[in-house]
């Protein structure tokens, strides 16, 4: 018998770099029909069961899985995205994060209201989608991402998931006080707060922030173990498309070269080096969970 496939879209986190994604993602979309340039191009949510991301590839997954957008409409605001929220090109950008400081929360929050009130009911429309109440004006798919509690130390972190669909039995979930329901804001916040960045997202007196820093930069790992309770009985074949961003480029730069990509900025030798070693442990562990998801599959 022919089993059922499940197709699933893991999204790593990367900044800026998260547009690579986006593109790939748009040229595979594009070689699903004949004639892109004649016939309509299915956006990821009509092909996907499942998408997660991490960090801005939880930005990209919520896009495209809960605001079902397709990839052009989801490139052009992520492309937006920089100007609104940091106000610079990306070389300031990364001089001012090596000295140290941060951005504000308000104008991403602020970006974050306008985008989602677009494309739902609404600036607060809940994360999850209720069978009676879709709160999207576009098809949409089962997306995740991905957030822990802010100060967790990477030997002891556990990812949260933040779900646009039910928990499934055996999963766990991140209850807010007074079981009030992640709105897409949130969960966008929550999933790219990264320390770099922003300040963690703090509702009552819990905070979260990006997992990407504490392990979790490459979600494939979580989405299988989440695919497994997803679909417990049917047993399908899962295909996984995983899109990085690059970041394993990091390593093979020398420290001169880095600081000519920071541009000409006076910066901080120490913060520098706070700054470049935090960008290839992420770096590491993007590859590392790559190759172990390569392994088990080799086992398949």
């Amino acid at each position: 018998m022919v089993k059922a496939r499940k197709y699933i879209l893991s999204l790593d986190g990367g900044g800026f770099r998260g547009l690579s994604s986006l593109i790939i993602l748009n040229h595979l979309m594009r070689m699903l029909v004949d004639d892109p340039d004649e016939e309509p191009v299915p956006s990821p949510s009509q092909v996907f069961d499942l998408v997660c991301g991490t960090s801005t590839g939880g930005i990209i997954a919520i896009l495209l899985g809960r605001l079902g957008l397709d990839c052009s409409t989801a490139i052009s605001v992520y492309k937006e995205l920089g100007p609104r929220v940091f106000g610079m090109d990306e070389g300031k950008m990364w001089s001012q994060i090596a000295a140290g400081e941060g951005f504000s929360s308000i104008a991403f929050e602020t970006f974050l209201a306008e985008v989602v009130e677009t494309y739902t009911d609404g600036p607060n429309t809940p994360m999850k989608i209720l069978k009676s109440e879709r709160h999207v004006k576009h098809r949409t798919t089962d997306v995740f991402v991905t957030t822990i509690y802010a100060g967790t130390g990477s030997a002891s972190a556990v990812p949260y998931r933040l779900r646009s669909y039910a928990t499934p039995r055996g999963g766990t979930t991140c209850v807010l006080p007074d079981n009030i329901p992640w709105t897409i804001r949130e969960a966008v916040r929550a999933t790219s707060a990264t320390p770099m960045y922003f300040t963690p997202l703090e509702i009552g007196l819990q905070a979260f922030q990006d997992a990407a820093a504490s392990g979790f930069n490459n979600p494939t790992l979580e989405v299988l173990a989440e695919a497994a309770l997803r679909w417990p009985r049917e047993d399908p074949e899962f295909v996984v498309i995983s899109l990085g961003t690059g970041l394993t480029s990091l390593l093979r730069n020398s420290n001169r070269k880095g600081r000519e990509k920071l541009g000409n900025a006076a910066i901080a030798e120490e913060k520098f080096e706070q700054l470049w070693m935090q960008l290839i442990a992420v770096a590491n562990d993007t590859e590392n969970t790559h190759l172990e998801v390569a392994r088990r599959f080799a086992e398949w």
